[in-house]
């Protein structure tokens, strides 16, 4: 055989180990192709549904910042309409400060007036507290002699009461010497035991009330009247009855009591009524 067959051949024997051992590699690298090709299509996959997951989730967050990004555009909005409202206080308030202290200038000038009234009035009040020092002074004095012209007054009160009891007793004495008298005239007997000389009271006017009336065993009309020596009432006064003005009966005063007497009716031998409460005066007239 030819030498360059030879070659031909060993070439030929040697390509067909090398077609044989890359037919063995492709057919193991085409498995492990496929191996691969299925691993990264299910890497693939997987990353897919990670990333929808993912992306869904993304979704959510990013409607969430949405919704943050709302609510702070709301809330910059507030803040602005705030500084907006603050900045018109802001104005509002200088405008009030500038008043307040045009206004506090005013008082100032006040306060400044009001001191001097004050102290004008306080000079005032000076002269005055010593106008009233110097009245109270006099008032004092005055007082005290009031006091004692009223203690004088007093003392000739008590005198006058005494001469007036005194021209009372005088006055009485007088009115029974003149019934004595006017009884011997007629005939009478002053001298006889038991014989009653009513006399009319010439005092200052007395006035009092029926209290009740009554009839003694004897038969003879009685009344009680509402005063007694307290009032000046005196046993043998003559007084009066009267009801409206009108003229009742006669009484004469038998019992004298402090705040009390007795008295004996005298009707003049008229057929008349005396009544609780009708009107008993010491005389008629002044």
């Amino acid at each position: 055989m030819h030498i360059v067959t030879k070659i031909l051949v060993v070439f030929g024997a040697i390509l067909a180990v090398l077609v044989a051992a890359l037919t063995v590699a492709y057919s193991s690298n085409a498995d492990a192709v496929r191996t691969g090709y299925k691993d990264i299509e299910a890497k693939v996959k997987a990353a897919e549904s990670s990333l929808a997951a993912e992306r869904a989730s993304r979704s959510g967050e990013v409607g969430e910042l949405q919704k943050d990004k709302d609510r702070l555009s709301t809330a910059v909005r507030d803040a602005e309409s705030l500084v907006a409202n603050l900045q018109n206080d802001k104005g509002r308030l200088e405008a009030r400060v500038k008043q307040a202290e045009a206004e506090a200038q005013a008082i100032s000038g006040k306060i400044d007036q009001l001191g001097a009234t004050a102290n004008t009035q306080a000079a005032l009040l000076k002269v005055l507290s010593e106008e009233v020092t110097a009245l109270r002074t006099l008032q004092l004095e005055s007082n005290k002699r009031e006091i004692q012209l009223v203690d004088r007054i007093n003392d000739l009160d008590s005198q006058r009461e005494v001469q007036e009891q005194n021209l009372r007793a005088l006055q009485e004495q007088l009115a029974e010497a003149r019934l004595a008298l006017e009884t011997a005239k007629q005939g009478g007997d002053t001298k006889t035991p038991g014989a009653v000389i009513a006399f009319e009271d010439s005092g200052p006017p007395i006035q009092a009330r029926v209290q009740k009336t009554f009839t003694t065993p004897a038969g003879k009309e009685m009344a009680v009247i509402s005063a007694g020596s307290a009032r000046g009432i005196k046993k043998n006064m003559k007084m009066v009855i009267s009801r409206n003005g009108q003229f009742v009966a006669n009484l004469v005063v038998d019992t004298v009591d402090n705040q009390m007497s007795t008295a004996t009716i005298d009707k003049l031998g008229r057929t008349v009524d005396v009544r609780e409460d009708d009107m008993v005066l010491s005389r008629i007239g002044g």
